[in-house]
């Protein structure tokens, strides 16, 4: 039980950490990069 409760802890830490390190800015296929812009 104490294994299948570690990795319960595990997973739910996982998920959150990768929803937290999710792109916010994201670039969709209709816009451009004008001169000047730079992909950061």
């Amino acid at each position: 039980m104490d294994a299948l409760t570690t990795l319960v802890i595990f997973l739910f830490y996982l998920i959150s950490i990768l929803r937290i390190c999710s792109a916010v800015d994201t670039k969709t296929v209709n816009q451009l990069i004008r001169d000047g812009q730079t992909i950061t």
